[in-house]
């Protein structure tokens, strides 16, 4: 409790940073539990045991914060993937964050000063996930995907009744996008 009353000086989400670390790392070690029993226990019938602890990083408050995580491997040696460790290690919110600011006009170098703070603990692990190359990347790797879903949809059921084209030039290359309007006037982007 301490550690989160320190980070509520810090603002509102380094204090949501605090308490989520501090009911995340429990979580973690209650899972660790129920795969390989209570630590110190013998148990000749246990599928996995603990195998020590890990660097990795989970994201909290719109980027990756560093973490020490407990580990496990299946008696025969495989690594025991955890859950709740996969789940808050899951990029989709930091994607999601990064595409909000870019789309608001944000540039890749000044992502970093747009976010609200994160304790100091956390921020050690935040560089990463918010340098300008990082940050670029992601936006880039949204595009790309969002763009593949868009081509690859599929139209025949859609009852398109007008197909627009129109072109723009950008960075000394013609962009030619195609729109359709269906016959409620809907507008769909059909290629680009």
């Amino acid at each position: 409790m301490s550690e989160i009353a320190g980070a509520a000086r810090e603002g509102l989400l380094a204090m949501s940073v605090a308490a989520g670390m501090a009911v995340m790392l429990p979580m973690f070690e209650a899972e660790l539990a129920e795969a390989c029993g209570p630590k110190g226990a013998r148990d000749s019938n246990r599928a996995a045991v603990r195998h020590g602890r890990g660097p990795g990083s989970v994201t909290l408050g719109g980027c990756k914060v560093a973490v020490i995580r407990a580990r496990a491997r299946t008696t025969d040696g495989h690594e025991v993937p955890l859950a709740s460790y996969t789940h808050f290690a899951a990029e989709d919110v930091l994607t999601r964050v990064v595409m909000e600011r870019m789309l608001a006009g944000v540039a890749t170098r000044r992502h970093a000063r747009t976010a609200e703070p994160v304790s100091e603990q956390a921020s050690g692990g935040a560089q990463k996930s918010t340098s300008k190359s990082a940050v670029s990347r992601r936006f880039v790797k949204q595009t790309e995907t969002a763009l593949a879903e868009l081509m690859a949809r599929e139209l025949t059921g859609e009852d398109i009744k007008v197909l627009m084209l129109d072109g723009e030039h950008m960075a000394e290359r013609c962009v030619v996008v195609a729109l359709g309007i269906t016959v409620d006037g809907t507008k769909k982007p059909v290629g680009l």
